[in-house]
């Protein structure tokens, strides 16, 4: 419970300052699941949304 109220209060501090943001949830996923790539479709599906947003900056 605690993540999801520091999650809530940073996005606000930023909205606060007209930082525009995006979160994805992937439910069922552990802390640095992205690491898994190679096993987790999870992981191939965020790091998709990594690039992007790198190619889109």
């Amino acid at each position: 419970m605690k993540s999801k109220i520091n999650v809530a209060r940073t996005l606000g501090l930023l909205l606060f300052i007209c930082i525009l943001v995006t979160v994805s949830k992937y439910r069922g996923m552990w802390h640095v699941f992205q690491q898994t790539a190679d096993f987790v479709p999870e992981a191939k599906k965020a790091w998709k949304e990594v690039g992007n947003f790198l190619r889109a900056l």
